[in-house]
């Protein structure tokens, strides 16, 4: 059993957290088959993994809450136990003030900034396999006040992992960060305003091109920002991001047609991307 080999067939965030439960740092953590673009346990990648961490760790335990995840644990867990959001972001680990505010920040996040407190890890030059930081733990909030238990948090787990011996030597760091989310629709007023753009908000323009599922060579587009044309069309697919007609069907993994859907989305980027070449100035 090589360090190795465990990423290969579990990856390395799932391995980590794996970890950080045996340790006792987090009561659980969970594998959710959307997160490989599938919808059960029973899929062939979630199925993978599952038993990977059934055969490197077998003290932990498999609750299978269907398409809203596994939850992977030293203990089972009934649906009696876990039932909402409360329940599972306690299980998971989450700020209680956080997780009740999950209702309130769905319903409201047209219009108001959320934070996202996000611990990752970071890892030695020598180990180039993985040359960027993998986040091992997320949650979102109202606002930054949990940050400070994050960061005892993150400081816990590096002791844990960097002192391990089955995975210490490729670690450098861990450590948490936090993210202000600014919602969709404040940033299409702000793209249709005169303000000036900072790299913070093309970064957030950015990140609705990640989140709706373009390419990388697509957000790494270089949108002109003072021609109208671009500002036409990153507005419109800003609009498509906020009113998504897709979105009562998703995930889009329980109607078996995601592929379907991916081969129309590839056709639609590569027509934007003439629309955009065309327009520009």
């Amino acid at each position: 059993m090589s360090l190795e080999e465990q990423i290969d067939v579990i990856g390395m965030a799932e391995l980590t957290n794996c970890l950080l439960v045996m340790n006792g740092l987090r009561d659980a953590m969970m594998i959710l088959p959307t997160d490989y673009n599938e919808c059960l346990a029973r899929d062939p990648k979630t199925n993978d993994i599952l038993k990977g961490i059934l055969k490197y760790y077998p003290e932990l335990k498999h609750s299978d809450f269907g398409i809203n995840g596994i939850v992977i644990s030293k203990k089972i867990y009934t649906s009696k136990e876990i039932y909402g959001y409360d329940s599972v972001g306690k299980i998971l680990g989450y700020p209680p003030s956080c997780t009740a505010d999950y209702k309130f920040i769905l319903a409201n996040r047209d219009n108001i900034e959320i934070s996202t407190i996000e611990v990752n890890m970071f890892f030695k030059k020598q180990y180039l396999r993985i040359p960027v930081p993998i986040q091992i733990y997320s949650y979102v909030c109202r606002d930054a006040a949990t940050f400070p238990s994050m960061v005892e948090f993150a400081k816990k787990a590096h002791d844990i992992l960097t002192n391990h011996p089955f995975i210490g030597f490729i670690i450098d760091r861990v450590e948490a960060n936090i993210i202000v989310n600014t919602p969709p629709k404040m940033i299409l007023d702000k793209l249709l305003s005169t303000d000036p753009l900072t790299e913070d908000f093309l970064d957030e323009v950015k990140n609705i091109l990640y989140n709706i599922g373009f390419s990388d060579t697509f957000q790494e587009y270089n949108f002109q920002y003072h021609n109208t044309g671009h500002i036409g069309i990153l507005s419109t697919i800003i609009t498509y991001y906020i009113n998504n007609p897709l979105s009562p069907f998703q995930p889009l993994q329980q109607f078996s047609v995601e592929k379907d859907v991916y081969k129309i989305f590839c056709k639609w980027e590569t027509d934007l991307t003439k629309i955009l070449n065309s327009m520009k100035i």
